[in-house]
């Protein structure tokens, strides 16, 4: 049984078709040598004038480590977001934004129109993220703390601007997520503190009750008044032991929130960001604008050349002009015996 052949298995496939017209472009621009060199000079001066003026700006960035306690210490899972949102409307906002535009002289060095422009202006260029967060699920008791990476970056046309103020941004949300773990701790030992006061009274009332019931019971005791002196000192009982748990409530919430007032490991800077002395300096920008700004022309430069100078090189110039080519003719020399026309 024969198979029939269709035209579609002569047909060459795309990969090859498009090395050899990648070759061919490369060969017509070999053969006009000096106007591709000259095409890629100006190609070349161009893109790296265009370069040059564009308004540069320069990226750092600080990465923090929120662990557990500085956002919830009841082991729930917190919602996706809201850690970010606390970030940029509460942290960043206006008021702290604007002390950092004071600091910074952002309203002149960033171009602003006024301090109300400059501060939407600090908000764009300020980009927050969130990595590994561990906060989004359960954690029982016998887990690890949780924990959550923050990346705060920032851009400016200076570098060394750019880096001080993703510095003082990174120390802000610290102190502001410090603070609020400390304010939340406070409350906490002012809500047991009025319940372990409460408790003491308590206890102390039942306490003075039971002292006068037995002071005023007569001799021969009755079995009613045993049962009421019974009852009043299991009541103060009960009240002195919960004043004791309240008290040991109130002692633990205290020295957690001393260790929290004087802990710097619920929120660390585990990435200060790259030092000033690690950007690229200017000359040296300069020079690898010139070095891709060459690649990009000799590219550019070859594409046109190749594909687009009118000379005639080959069959496939004569079909572009129009004229059907007849055959092909080589032409022996002593340098090579494969030449054609």
């Amino acid at each position: 049984m024969s198979s029939s052949v269709t035209w579609l298995d002569d047909e060459q496939n795309l990969p090859t078709v498009a090395y050899q017209q990648v070759r061919r472009m490369f060969a017509r621009a070999r053969r006009r040598l000096f106007v591709t060199l000259g095409l890629t000079l100006v190609l070349a001066a161009m893109i790296l004038a265009v370069q040059a003026r564009r308004h540069k700006m320069y990226e750092a960035e600080v990465g923090l480590l929120i662990t557990e306690g500085a956002f919830d210490t009841d082991g729930r899972p917190r919602p996706r977001g809201e850690l970010l949102a606390f970030i940029n409307d509460v942290i960043f906002a206006t008021a702290r934004l604007e002390s950092l535009i004071s600091k910074h002289d952002l309203v002149k060095r960033l171009g602003g129109a006024g301090q109300a422009d400059t501060v939407a202006r600090l908000r764009k260029l300020v980009e927050v993220n969130i990595w590994n967060d561990d906060f989004l699920g359960y954690r029982r008791r016998d887990d690890q703390p949780r924990s959550v990476r923050v990346t705060i970056a920032f851009s400016a046309p200076d570098s060394a601007l750019a880096l001080a103020v993703a510095r003082d941004l990174g120390k802000l949300v610290a102190e502001t997520q410090t603070a609020r773990v400390s304010e939340a701790a406070a409350a906490r030992v002012d809500g047991l503190r009025a319940i372990a006061e409460s408790a003491a009274a308590r206890a102390a009332s039942q306490n003075e009750q039971l002292v006068r019931e037995q002071d005023a019971a007569t001799s021969p005791q009755s079995g009613y008044l045993d049962l009421r002196l019974h009852q009043l000192a299991r009541a103060a009982k009960m009240a002195e032991a919960a004043s004791r748990a309240a008290a040991a409530d109130l002692f633990d919430a205290e020295v957690q929130a001393r260790e929290i007032r004087g802990s710097d490991r619920l929120v660390q800077v585990v990435d200060p960001g790259a030092p000033v002395w690690a950007t690229v300096s200017g000359s040296m920008r300069m020079v690898r604008l010139a070095a891709l700004s060459l690649f990009l022309a000799v590219f550019l430069a070859v594409i046109l050349v190749g594909a687009f100078y009118p000379s005639v090189f080959d069959e496939q110039d004569l079909r572009r002009v129009g004229l059907r080519p007849l055959g092909r003719v080589p032409v022996c020399s002593g340098r090579s015996s494969r030449a054609e026309v």
